[in-house]
């Protein structure tokens, strides 16, 4: 094996983690493959010195990025000394932080290091994910007794983690419709878009759902705006795909309900539950992750935020745990509440301009095309941080620096 070739089997490795880091942290045998993870991405790492790959020039990160994680270095002795005296869960939590400008960096190095095309590594984690979709509903069916519990989601076809998963297909569905769909014949095209389509509905997930719904309505208005973005049998695919894949949910949704009407009413109640959240409907619901959220958010305030000063720069990561089970820890599912705990008014301001930043690159480019491919994933990347703490799950922020990678070696 040539040395390209073995390089490219480690980002193999990792993006193939990043699809299915979601059911490996659900088999028994889970924790064994953890490790095999972070080889990979830390030997890609180590080549990246060796190769001196680390002179990258100031345009690679935007200075968001630069400004957020500069300042996160600027504070680390807080979170190490709250570490020590507290959890080094802790500081695993804040190391994992830096996962994404390290990942952007690992994929903006990628053609250099394997001399393959960055397309290549979008069609392999395609492909991947499209098997992540159809083994998870093999999974769903049938009991293999490999995981730590079968069918864990109460009304989701999912044995990984539905809302990080969720966000990770609709990465790779940006990719593939902006990348991969004008190499694609037209029934391959259908297969795979349907594919994205219903691995995102099997998630039941109110943040896909939005996610997905800009997603479709930003290909749609850049039909109208970049009349060569498709060929004209892709525009067709298209809504056929979308006019197929309702036939098809709706047929599928009344077989659920004639053959196991008792699966059928807990989809229904986990679904219900996300529109009414999504149309505010939904303050007196048990399932209002929204509210549930907020509450993490205000408890950690409380019990933890004494000063002003530790509003303005926070008070690290060191009691953070991401559990219910202690008390005396800090568990937040939303980055933006995570940072304003941990990093203050100071380090969630730098976040947000580091996310207005991304935006921004958006309006400088020339055409429509990048511009949305842009607008796109930072929207994604936006409803990702207010459910889940995005830059901390591997998936998510493995996933956010591919597509962005994908942008910045194209575009910059």
């Amino acid at each position: 094996m040539q040395k390209g070739q073995l390089i490219h089997f480690l980002y193999v490795i990792t993006v193939f983690f990043m699809v299915f880091d979601g059911v490996r942290s659900r088999l028994v045998f889970g924790a064994i493959l953890s490790p095999l993870r972070d080889i990979a991405w830390v030997a890609l790492l180590g080549i990246c010195l060796i190769n001196n790959r680390f002179r990258v020039s100031s345009r690679a990160f935007n200075i968001g990025i630069w400004l957020f994680f500069g300042y996160l270095a600027l504070f680390s002795s807080v979170s190490v000394v709250g570490a020590i005296f507290n959890s080094f869960f802790g500081l695993t939590i804040f190391l994992k932080y830096f996962q994404f400008p390290i990942f952007l960096l690992l994929f903006l190095n990628y053609e250099h290091l394997t001399n393959f095309p960055y397309e290549k590594l979008i069609r392999i984690t395609v492909r991947l994910m499209v098997l992540f979709v159809y083994v998870n509903i093999i999974f769903f069916t049938v009991d293999f007794h490999i995981f730590d519990r079968f069918r864990p989601w109460y009304g989701r076809i999912s044995h990984g983690y539905p809302t990080m998963d969720c966000i990770t297909l609709c990465y790779g569905l940006i990719l593939y419709l902006f990348s991969n769909v004008k190499n694609d014949s037209k029934m391959k095209f259908i297969f795979v878009f349907f594919t994205f389509l219903l691995g995102i509905g099997m998630q039941v997930t109110g943040t896909g759902s939005v996610a997905l719904l800009f997603i479709l309505l930003g290909v749609f208005i850049l039909f109208i705006l970049d009349k060569h973005f498709f060929l004209e049998n892709k525009r067709k695919s298209m809504v056929l795909v979308l006019l197929f894949f309702l036939c098809c949910f709706w047929g599928g949704i009344m077989v659920l309900k004639q053959t196991s009407p008792l699966l059928f009413e807990k989809i229904q109640n986990v679904a219900i539950s996300k529109i009414q959240i999504l149309t505010g409907e939904g303050a007196s619901t048990v399932n209002n992750t929204v509210d549930i959220r907020k509450e993490q958010y205000e408890l950690a305030k409380r019990r933890f935020v004494k000063n002003e000063i530790e509003a303005t720069f926070g008070v690290g990561t060191g009691r953070f745990l991401l559990s219910t089970t202690r008390s005396d820890r800090i568990f937040i599912e939303n980055q933006f509440d995570a940072n304003l705990i941990a990093f203050g008014f100071v380090g969630e301001a730098f976040f947000l301009f580091m996310i207005f930043c991304m935006f921004l690159e958006a309006f400088q480019l020339r055409l429509w095309r990048y511009r949305m491919y842009m607008l796109l994933i930072t929207l994604v990347f936006a409803f990702n941080s207010y459910t889940l703490i995005s830059l901390y799950l591997f998936s998510n922020a493995c996933g956010i620096a591919f597509v962005y990678g994908f942008y910045r070696k194209n575009y910059i």
